[in-house]
């Protein structure tokens, strides 16, 4: 009796992690919303369009990167020569923008093109499957690593997304705003001088993870207007730039996101953020390789 017990036990952790084997993780689209940035002479640059002002972190989706919003880039690179990837919206008001860097595991290399989509219902090539993300949501210090992926508009099959996680950092420039509770919905929301002087104050902010993963990558003011030739003015709360800096451990696909973190309140930046027609913007992004 023993023996069958165990027998059964065995069979049914085996089916299980069968089972588990061809789950299958829901993957979207990024094509359209997709970069291609090329080096020449070490150095390539690429204008991102629409992006919003809430997508690299939201905080109404957890402080989550969200697909829908973000934008994404796609480079090869050598091994052990150091990058630098800028992203650049000084001239969008109150915008702060982040970037994350994933090499993304793929036998297939990269095209120097955007692909075209795949037809409805078929299953796409190689070269189409690395433009695709799982899910909607992602964390931005984390690898990604989906079996089976399916595509969660057709169903058709994608394969696996394998991307590990290289480096983040983004604009602290005025992210020292104060918050305070708001005694009706019992919710975060910006601290009020006026009339929140005996309220309870939090801050300064920073997106939830992010204490120590990518903060040594983030740049203040001093460091963003100083690469710029801007004499720094750390009162005055300003557009972003970020130059994140990594060197690869392998040649390959790398892949990166480039969105907007908290707008600051009021600002032209800020104006619909985080919602699918909110305000969108156009960010300059080079990235050099010597």
């Amino acid at each position: 009796m023993k023996f069958n017990k165990k027998a059964k036990l065995v069979t049914v952790v085996s089916s299980l992690l069968l089972a588990a084997s061809f789950q299958a993780g829901a993957a979207t689209s990024i094509l359209a919303s997709s970069n291609i940035v090329n080096l020449t002479g070490g150095t390539g640059t690429a204008t991102f369009q629409k992006i919003n002002g809430a997508s690299w972190v939201s905080e109404s989706m957890g402080y989550l990167g969200w697909t829908h919003f973000s934008k994404w880039g796609f480079v090869t690179l050598s091994k052990g020569k150091p990058v630098t990837i800028v992203a650049d919206a000084t001239a969008i008001a109150g915008f702060h923008p982040g970037i994350t860097v994933w090499q993304r595991k793929s036998s297939t290399p990269l095209p120097t093109a955007l692909p075209v989509a795949a037809a409805s219902g078929v299953n796409p090539t190689a070269t189409q499957a690395i433009f695709y993300m799982n899910d909607h949501f992602y964390d931005q210090a984390s690898s990604i690593s989906v079996l089976n992926a399916t595509d969660e508009t057709s169903g058709v099959k994608v394969g696996s997304i394998n991307m590990e996680y290289v480096a983040s950092g983004f604009d602290m420039d005025g992210l020292g705003d104060k918050f305070t509770l708001d005694t009706t919905s019992g919710m975060l929301r910006p601290y009020n001088a006026t009339t929140d002087a005996t309220a309870a104050v939090y801050g300064p902010y920073l997106p939830m993870g992010f204490a120590t993963t990518g903060l040594a990558n983030s740049q203040k003011l001093s460091d963003a207007a100083s690469a710029t030739g801007v004499t720094p003015v750390v009162a005055a709360k300003t557009p972003g730039r970020i130059a994140l800096t990594f060197t690869p451990k392998v040649t390959g696909i790398y892949q990166f996101v480039v969105g907007g973190l908290k707008p600051d309140v009021g600002s032209a930046a800020a104006a619909n953020a985080g919602k699918g027609t909110g305000n969108v913007h156009s960010v300059n992004v080079t990235i050099t390789q010597n």
